[in-house]
């Protein structure tokens, strides 16, 4: 099934600059609801706020503490079989859409560093709340369960900080189910 992603991401249509919507890639069901107009949740979806963004997420899920003090957000549903984090991390140098090519380095060590990575497609330039960066999509194994999950991972930058969202599916083939709502979760990113 996830095979079908590297055919969806190659047609399909704009999410931002080179990017197509997470959930055009699993299926060809009625037309996905309009987006809110920026800045409103949707209905059922709570907001977080701090200093570096705002984004919206299901009023279900469960926000946890993280033990990683660069992890701003993480929030899962409530048996834990999707979740989503936000991490802020200081990169020491300013990165905009013009130099963006040379923090791809970056970005790719990052993924490539996990256990067992296998891209399901290669990584893509993105826009996501007005910030440049890069999308990728792909799978791994979790060190905890031993299964595979799969990661619809957004880097991006905003001046000298690097701000990664990484969605979660687990095991990997329950990303089609929840690749919907990845994508309303997504689209409510907003940076300070």
């Amino acid at each position: 099934m996830l095979a079908a992603v590297v055919v969806g991401i190659v047609g399909g249509t704009a999410f931002g600059p080179g990017r197509a919507p997470l959930s055009g890639l699993f299926s060809s069901r009625a037309e996905a609801p309009r987006p809110p107009p920026p800045g409103t949740p949707p209905p059922g979806f709570v907001v977080f706020r701090d200093g570096l963004f705002s984004v919206a997420h299901p009023a279900s899920w469960v926000r946890r503490q993280s033990r990683d003090p660069g992890i701003e957000l993480l929030a899962t549903t409530p048996d834990g079989s999707a979740s989503f984090l936000v991490r802020a991390v200081p990169v020491g140098f300013q990165i905009e859409s013009a130099n963006l090519e040379a923090a791809k380095q970056l970005t790719d060590r990052v993924v490539t560093s996990g256990k067992r990575v296998k891209l399901i497609a290669p990584p893509q330039r993105s826009d996501l709340g007005g910030l440049p960066g890069y999308f990728y999509l792909y799978t791994f194994k979790d060190q905890r369960t031993g299964r595979r999950g799969a990661h619809s991972h957004y880097f991006l930058f905003s001046g000298e900080t690097l701000i990664t969202i990484v969605f979660q599916a687990l095991p990997a083939d329950r990303l089609p189910l929840y690749a919907p709502l990845f994508d309303r979760i997504a689209r409510t990113f907003r940076p300070a």
